[in-house]
């Protein structure tokens, strides 16, 4: 990390709870996510945080509903977003029991960017009381169009992925395909994080 330059300073060292870790298991050949409680996420040092971002000063933040789950992790990133001006990249991963309409509507309403699946994407517009999507493309266009971010990015497993932007004040789509998978495909979880 200090050969990346990160400032140790912003750590969080927590020795009475564990790493933040995901189960996951297949549901009829879906991921199923169970993310315990009680894990350092949870318990997060909102004045640290903040004087870690004033520190830094990066140019972008990451940032998702997950470590919203808890009064203290909403309040550190509350801490780090009103740190500066970066750009405020979303990943929503809505998983289930973590998420409700409110945190999702004031995380869209927070960022510039958001990358969502194509599942979270179609979830997203109901939560939000939006009209039924016809598409992936319709439903990226009504979030960035709901006070949200300017630009929006679905991905769609094997149908590939997609971009919603503003661009010279106009919307437009991009649509990418997905690359082929050299050899068998064993296991695509993290897959959208890499």
């Amino acid at each position: 990390m200090r050969r990346a330059g990160v400032l140790e300073s912003g750590l969080q060292v927590d020795r009475d709870r564990p790493t933040t870790r995901s189960v996951v298991s297949l549901d009829g050949g879906a991921p199923r996510f169970e993310i315990p409680e009680g894990q350092a996420i949870d318990f997060l040092e909102p004045g640290r945080a903040g004087a870690a971002a004033r520190a830094f000063r990066p140019g972008a933040f990451g940032f998702g509903t997950l470590a919203q789950r808890s009064q203290r992790g909403r309040a550190a990133l509350d801490a780090v977003l009103g740190s500066g001006n970066a750009l405020r990249v979303v990943d929503l991963n809505l998983r289930q029991p973590w998420f409700h309409a409110g945190t999702v509507a004031e995380t869209l309403a927070r960022a510039h960017v958001v990358k969502v699946s194509e599942a979270e994407a179609f979830e997203t517009v109901k939560l939000l009381g939006l009209p039924p999507a016809r598409d992936a493309a319709d439903a990226a266009a009504q979030l960035s169009r709901w006070r949200g971010p300017r630009q929006v990015f679905v991905t769609r497993g094997s149908a590939g992925a997609l971009a919603f932007t503003w661009r010279k004040h106009r919307e437009e789509v991009v649509e990418a395909p997905a690359a082929p998978v050299p050899g068998p495909l064993r296991d695509t979880v993290g897959a959208g994080d890499a």
